[in-house]
């Protein structure tokens, strides 16, 4: 019986293969979401970050007061 570090203990998940689960919605984006990474979901819609899903909607960051 091998006893070696690699022989017992959990394995290693960077060994699984990665499984895109979806593409992110913004246009200008369309990164890919992998299995069980989070990400925004928004009316079925999957978005990789709270930033493309305010950039979906057409919203702009600005500096209050400064319009």
């Amino acid at each position: 019986m091998e006893l070696g570090r690699f022989e017992v203990g959990r394995s290693d998940p960077q060994s699984l293969p990665l499984d895109h689960a979806a593409t992110c919605e913004y246009e200008h984006c369309l990164q890919p979401i992998y299995y069980s990474e989070p990400c925004w979901n928004l009316d079925g819609e999957k978005f990789c970050s709270a930033v493309c899903v305010a950039k979906h909607f057409g919203a702009n960051k600005i500096t209050a007061g400064q319009e």
